[in-house]
């Protein structure tokens, strides 16, 4: 068998997608994003040892209501990660992760959220709790969203880090850590 009859063609994946499209209910096809977001992160190791593995960095998000009530929202957060570690050899990491976001409160006078997430990630230090460079970064945190004028708002968070390569490798203890975010959004 040759490797061309092996893909999937281009025309069934095209007709797959459609009809994915056409089966979804009207208000997944109405997704839309409808903020934008930028965020500046630090933070630091729970369990790596010895000395500590501290972590600058900076979110940038794009984000759309999945669901929208009276005092309630839940979001579809897609982010984009970039870091920089020290004090534990120096290095950088990057990360793609979408995840969920329920906020709670009036957006005129401010909102309480709990989110959580997951995406792959790199990063270029040789950890050994990590046993390879490639990984994936899960998250879960909670926050407050301050708004600023109609369209722009600060927030305030804290999340709680856990990278670890999901058995694609025999060492797999993972860096859990802290890590603080202060951001701002943009609605549109």
């Amino acid at each position: 068998m040759s490797f061309r009859s092996r893909r999937t063609h281009p025309v069934f994946l095209t007709l797959l997608a459609a009809a994915l499209l056409l089966a979804a209910p009207p208000a997944a096809r109405a997704f839309s994003l409808d903020q934008w977001g930028l965020a500046l992160t630090s933070g630091q190791d729970m369990d790596v040892a010895p000395g500590r593995l501290s972590r600058v960095g900076v979110i940038g998000h794009a984000a759309g209501p999945l669901w929208q009530g009276r005092h309630a929202r839940l979001e579809l957060r897609l982010e984009l990660h970039a870091g920089w570690f020290s004090d534990y050899h120096r290095g950088w990491e990057s990360a793609a992760t979408g995840g969920l976001r329920l906020r709670l409160g009036c957006a005129c006078a401010g909102s309480f959220y709990l989110e959580a997430g997951i995406g792959p990630s790199y990063n270029s230090l040789a950890i050994a709790e990590l046993g390879t460079r490639f990984n994936f970064l899960s998250y879960a945190g909670l926050g407050v969203r301050l708004p600023w004028t109609e369209s722009l708002a600060w927030e305030i968070g804290y999340r709680v880090r856990h990278l670890s390569n999901a058995g694609l490798h025999p060492r797999n203890h993972g860096v859990t850590s802290h890590q603080f975010l202060l951001g701002v959004v943009i609605s549109f």
